[in-house]
């Protein structure tokens, strides 16, 4: 269970932070990959356990499980950073 500060955040406000914050010297293709996950229904959504949904409609919408293992490892990643950064 997600404390009572995530209440509110998106995904996309996380991927946000990630990119202004942590991915500032990241190549092309990383951000070209971090900002595509923002183009998806999944940015919209508020960080809970409905995330792992993600992959299940990826996987459902034909995309090769080494494509969905990237969109979940920048998800982590991002994660990570953002509650690094005690954010929000």
């Amino acid at each position: 269970m997600l404390s009572a500060k995530w209440k509110g955040v998106t995904l996309d406000d996380a991927i946000e932070l990630h990119l202004h914050e942590f991915a500032l010297d990241a190549g092309r293709s990383k951000r070209a990959t971090i900002q595509q996950l923002q183009r998806f229904p999944i940015a919209r959504v508020q960080i809970t356990e409905q995330v792992i949904g993600h992959a299940v409609m990826r996987r459902n919408s034909g995309i090769k499980p080494s494509t969905i293992n990237q969109d979940i490892t920048w998800l982590g990643i991002i994660l990570k950073m953002a509650a690094a950064a005690r954010f929000p």
